[in-house]
């Protein structure tokens, strides 16, 4: 059946369809134009179409030492992010950078270089500690030669290497002083000289031939110190000088019975060498001389002490040196007694034994 003349197909004249089609086309044209313009505003961070999309995550980290103390000024490399930054007060440091495997070094004064690997989560912190072990140094040192007199023409040669060590961590940490002759064979342990202190020495004896000490002159003299991590640390020395002086013996006059050989603040007397006659003239200036006095038969010093005597003028050079002791000795206890004589590079010369009983 055929549609009525005059009637649109949907059913509705055509003068009022129009008017209805008109009246919605402008909401139409708005709702097309708003359509089609700029997408929504895109603003989330994580969002990768975004014009703030920021993906980097955060490193903390925490350098500390051994005793899980922060390390101030710590240094951080990135080498791939060319960066570079350093730890605050507290050992920390915040590091932004993008997701995925990063390298880094730590470095500080004083302590072990450490290389690290990270990987670096999407838009999260994640923080690491990093500990680093203390390198253990040597402050100072030292070599020094003796002439020592045995008996009346015996005298044999020494050296002595002395080493002041120390570890951030505590001397505790140290495990080992490491001495090595010219060859580097053999090697020797370096004793503590007393228990914490940081010094370690030993002494060499090379026998009566000043020879044997000749062909140590300018030789490298390396000594080694290691940490329980076996961490190290070297520095070499070598014995450029030394003297001979055989005549110390010769100079002690004193003390002997009376005044000078009281039990009560003894006094020391020995003569400068420099002004006996037909002798090797030796004079430092200062003088240094080393008393030691010990109990017959036994090897506990009762007195041990270093006096210096210095002049600024010439004509003032005394023939003798003497020294009293502001202690006393035991009344009819033999004593015997010895001088060492000090070049002014720690080199030295010491006599044989002076019996001698204080009254």
């Amino acid at each position: 059946m055929g549609n009525r003349r005059g009637v649109s197909p949907v059913g509705v004249e055509p003068a009022r369809w129009y008017t209805r089609v008109h009246r919605l086309l402008p909401l139409l044209l708005l709702m097309f134009a708003v359509g089609c313009g700029d997408e929504p505003l895109r603003d989330n961070p994580a969002d990768p179409g975004s014009s703030v999309y920021d993906p980097d995550g955060t490193l903390l980290i925490t350098v500390v030492n051994r005793d899980s103390e922060g390390l101030e000024g710590a240094q951080i490399i990135i080498p791939s992010q060319q960066l570079s930054v350093y730890t605050s007060p507290l050992g920390q440091a915040f590091i932004d950078l993008t997701p995925g495997l990063h390298d880094y070094m730590v470095h500080h004064a004083g302590f072990v270089s450490t290389e690290r690997s990270v990987t670096i989560p999407f838009r999260r912190q994640l923080a690491t500690t990093v500990t680093l072990n203390g390198t253990p140094t040597i402050d100072s040192l030292s070599v020094h030669t003796e002439m020592r007199q045995e008996d009346e023409t015996l005298f044999r040669f020494w050296y002595l290497v002395e080493a002041q060590v120390s570890d951030p961590d505590g001397l505790g940490d140290i495990e080992s002083v490491i001495y090595y002759e010219p060859s580097d064979d053999p090697s020797h342990l370096l004793l503590p000289t007393f228990p914490g202190s940081g010094w370690f020495t030993r002494e060499f004896d090379l026998g009566e031939d000043v020879d044997n000490l000749k062909e140590f002159l300018n030789q490298p003299l390396r000594v080694t110190v290691l940490d329980e991590f076996e961490d190290s640390t070297s520095s070499t020395t070598s014995i450029t000088s030394f003297f001979l002086y055989k005549h110390l013996h010769e100079d002690i006059i004193a003390p002997v019975q009376g005044d000078a050989g009281s039990a009560v603040n003894p006094t020391f007397v020995w003569l400068n060498g420099r002004v006996v006659p037909n002798r090797d003239e030796f004079w430092f200036n200062p003088a240094r001389y080393r008393i030691e006095v010990f109990q017959d038969g036994s090897s506990e010093q009762a007195i041990d002490t270093t006096v210096s005597f210095a002049t600024e003028v010439e004509s003032e050079i005394v023939d003798t040196f003497r020294v009293t002791w502001p202690g006393t000795l035991t009344s009819g206890v033999d004593y015997d007694w010895r001088l060492t004589l000090y070049d002014p590079f720690g080199n030295s010369a010491r006599s044989m034994l002076t019996p001698f009983r204080p009254q």
